[in-house]
């Protein structure tokens, strides 16, 4: 097995190292892991509700194929079977789910991080199509993970969340972060 040592300054250098030799660490899988998170429904302008699945897609396939030109710069440094494609969410209403959906459409295994327990975060949806949306992408979750957080502190985080969401974001805006800038927790 040959890898090689690129060094920022561009050069290579070839290392050879014995498959046998009991000191090599094994090759690791290629894997890309993206998170996104968002607004919720509530807070997205009509007109870009609409176009947000396409903006998400096409932002997806551009971090796919810049990961397999990575990959194939230095596939001998990676165990065979190609790129992993892993998608981690929150998978709350909005953002969260259109953008998992149009990852797992891109085949990315999707890995998801509850922020509550699954039923007390469920009952957080305020749309009906939400909560089925969310049962739907939990079923196709490779991993879910949930935090272990009381129905107290889930009441209290509701309640700041729709003290935040209660403002829509203007449809002129340019960052997400704009609308939050003028709360003071």
């Amino acid at each position: 097995m040959t890898l090689v040592d690129r060094r920022n300054d561009g050069s290579a250098e070839a290392i050879r190292h014995s498959a046998s030799d009991g000191e090599s660490p094994p090759l690791v899988p290629f894997t890309l892991c993206v998170g996104i998170t968002g607004h919720r429904h509530e807070a997205l302008p009509p007109g870009y509700l609409a176009k947000l699945p396409g903006l998400i897609r096409e932002t997806l396939t551009m971090l796919i194929r810049g990961a397999e030109a990575v990959r194939a710069s230095a596939d001998d440094c990676f165990a065979a079977g190609g790129t992993r494609l892993v998608f981690v969410s929150a998978l709350a209403d909005g953002t969260d789910q259109i953008a998992a959906e149009a990852a797992l459409e891109l085949g990315f295994s999707l890995q998801s991080a509850l922020p509550f327990a699954r039923e007390e975060y469920r009952r957080d949806f305020n749309r009906a199509e939400a909560a089925t949306r969310f049962d739907a992408l939990v079923g196709k979750a490779e991993h879910v993970n949930m935090t272990p957080i009381s129905a107290a502190l889930c009441a209290t985080a509701s309640s700041r969340r729709s003290r935040f969401h209660s403002h829509p974001m203007p449809a002129s805006a340019v960052t997400p972060n704009d609308r939050y800038a003028s709360h003071a927790d």
